[in-house]
């Protein structure tokens, strides 16, 4: 488990908004377990999950606090070479102060991760597929639900490190 918080200096650019910079404070916490490249999470049928909150400000939306928190959980069904294949599926929720629409919406995901070991790093890709809906106090309204086929690829460097 790993926790954080501090201020940080952000840039951020959004499509229509420009380009905007300024000290942000922070708080992140993490932990995993059974994460691939541990022995733990080599074995065949380990349960292997994760959960990640952090808390920011935004350089953009000054005085607003935005939350978000995911947890994911998979079952390593076993290797091709030196590649793990976890079926999973996750959960996020989002939230502001605001309750801006972009920042308010919860996310139900399934898919297939593969993870394999890169330079003392962890490196993962996700092919899956998420529906997210948007929290209906939300300020401005778009579509209730939208479904989505999703890929993504992470480099898990910290876990990898304290999880050894």
């Amino acid at each position: 488990t790993t926790v954080d918080g501090g201020i940080a200096y952000s840039t951020e650019s959004r499509v229509g908004g420009g380009v905007k910079s300024s000290p942000i404070l922070f708080l992140e916490a993490r932990t995993a377990w059974y994460q691939p490249g541990t022995p733990e999470g080599e074995k065949r049928f380990a349960a292997v999950g994760m959960f990640h909150f952090s808390a920011r400000t935004s350089a953009f939306e000054k005085g607003n606090v935005i939350g978000v928190g995911r947890a994911e959980q998979g079952i390593n069904l076993g290797k091709i070479g030196n590649v793990s294949i976890i079926p999973q599926i996750s959960f996020q929720i989002a939230m502001d102060t605001e309750l801006n629409l972009w920042n308010n919406r919860t996310i139900f995901g399934t898919g297939v991760k593969f993870a394999f070991p890169w330079k003392n790093q962890i490196a993962q890709g996700t092919i899956g597929y998420e529906c997210e809906m948007e929290d209906p106090r939300s300020t401005k309204k778009s579509e209730p639900w939208a479904c989505s086929t999703q890929a993504k690829f992470d480099l898990l460097s910290a876990w990898h490190r304290i999880l050894r």
